[in-house]
């Protein structure tokens, strides 16, 4: 599976790289090639214009006695070097002399006369030149050259010499070019497919052992590690992979360790009410005392349904289904309430609590039931951890535009090392300041209430001498309602 993953990225980038090579180098290729043609075919025509023009100096020069000797063989000679039709015709375009590669020389031809276009561009002092065209008299590729030939103060061509050159030439040399311009194309395109095959390794290397790694996670191995061996995207990807392994590792152990806690918090209750309400059915608990059990019962249903609410609060926040609905309200007067309610645990454990409100009435912009919960996290966390005697103070005071809400108390302590875990969901591993149902709940419900309010809470603590938690909230304009408490 993982040999043909590999296989089929490099066979994607091998034709990707092909096609852009062959696009390339094609059309760079075949653009330099018809460049050089082109410049061939002038090169060409200019040699064609210059012979054409000495053939012209030579009808006018040489005598009656030179036609028989020099001039017919130096007009064969030009016919014979270009594999060429030399025509002489007047000015009318009448053909009066033909010279080819088969014939030494032709006179006297009245029916053939030159194309029409040639002697009207000669007869109007220019030359006539067509290049690389197919001429269905000769059938084959030529290019044609027309010049006029003028005497002395002659104002009008006394002939007309045409030269209808054969391209084949022409055509060899391009094609013995383009047939050399194949062999670095060919060497190009294998050094693309060998530095692809390279490239393969450094890229699809890492994704397949990922892939592998992958496999591993899902069979429950979180352990796996990716080896990292780059710094670029890939490399990249594998660090994220990783770090998402480690915390999936760490997660797992979290659940694990959920699992078996919350199957003893469950079960202990469970075993108590059972056994107190069968003590009771089958008489063994007498009736006398039967009231204190089911005070007992009461009190442990009362602490199942409150862990219970706590999970499903939790998951609901996390799901994104809780809804946060923000009014103005005076977060003092929600203080106080909070107080009377835990009032009589402050008083079992003979707590002296004090609340320093630094303004009479603050208003914040907030949810009051999730604000509330915060609170009552708090307060009876540091309760819960705080010994008999000892102090708890709740502050709340207008700090750099916001309200500021601090919850201290001279309980037992965090150590630095546990600082940084308080926050994790279901962290067990010191029940010193776990939430209310000590499952590590509380505190972490407690963030991300105030999370979805956009704010943080912050903690300080010495082991020994207590702890601070505090947050804040937006402030309320003094223009705005606010919510009667």
């Amino acid at each position: 599976m993982f040999r043909k993953f590999s296989s089929s990225i490099l066979t994607k980038m091998i034709g990707i790289y092909l096609l852009m090579a062959f696009l390339l180098i094609g059309v760079l290729g075949f653009t330099i090639a018809g460049a050089c043609k082109q410049e061939l075919l002038n090169i060409r025509l200019n040699q064609l214009t210059e012979k054409a023009g000495a053939v012209g100096q030579l009808l006018l020069h040489s005598s009656a006695s030179d036609r028989d000797y020099i001039y017919s063989g130096v007009l064969q000679g030009i016919v014979d070097e270009y594999d060429a039709v030399l025509q002489i015709a007047d000015k009318n375009g009448h053909i009066l002399e033909e010279y080819d590669g088969e014939r030494y020389g032709v006179t006297g031809l009245p029916e053939k006369y030159l194309d029409a276009n040639a002697v009207q561009t000669v007869n109007n002092g220019g030359i006539y030149a067509i290049l690389n065209y197919h001429n269905g008299t000769y059938d084959t590729v030529m290019t044609t050259v027309a010049v006029g030939v003028y005497g002395f103060n002659s104002a009008e061509p006394d002939y007309i010499v045409a030269l209808h050159a054969s391209d084949k030439s022409v055509d060899v040399a391009y094609g013995g070019l383009i047939s050399k311009f194949w062999i670095p194309c060919i060497v190009i395109i294998g050094l693309c497919v060998v530095l692809i095959i390279l490239l393969n390794y450094s890229i699809t290397t890492p994704i397949v052992e990922m892939n592998a790694v992958a496999r591993e996670i899902q069979r429950g191995n979180y352990g796996k590690q990716v080896f990292v061996t780059g710094s670029d995207e890939v490399g990249q990807l594998a660090e994220s992979f990783n770090a998402m392994a480690e915390e999936l590792d760490k997660t797992d152990t979290m659940r694990k360790d959920f699992v078996a806690n919350i199957s003893h918090e469950l079960r202990t209750p469970l075993t108590s009410i059972n056994g107190f309400v069968q003590g009771i059915l089958d008489g063994t608990i007498p009736q006398e005392e039967q009231r204190k059990y089911l005070e007992i019962v009461l009190a442990e249903s009362q602490r199942l349904s409150k862990l219970t609410r706590e999970m499903l609060d939790l998951s609901r926040i996390e799901s994104g289904k809780y809804t946060i609905n923000k009014v103005a309200f005076d977060v003092n007067e929600l203080l106080r309430r909070v107080i009377i309610t835990l009032s009589n645990k402050l008083e079992e454990k003979e707590i002296d609590f004090a609340a320093d409100f630094k303004e009479e009435r603050i208003y914040v912009l907030a949810d009051v039931g999730c604000i509330e919960q915060v609170c009552v996290n708090l307060i009876d966390n540091a309760i819960k951890f705080t010994d008999k005697g000892k102090n708890i103070t709740v502050t709340t005071e207008v700090a750099d535009g916001k309200a500021r809400i601090s919850i201290e108390d001279k309980g037992k302590g965090i150590s630095k090392e546990e600082l940084s875990h308080i926050w994790d969901r279901f962290y067990t591993e010191n029940k010193s300041r776990s939430g209310n149902s000590g499952m590590g709940l509380g505190l972490s419900i407690v963030k991300r209430l105030l999370a979805e309010h956009g704010q943080d809470i912050h903690v300080q603590s010495q082991p020994g001498e207590g702890t601070c938690f505090w947050f804040e909230l937006d402030l309320v304009s003094k223009n705005s309602k606010a919510l009667k408490l």
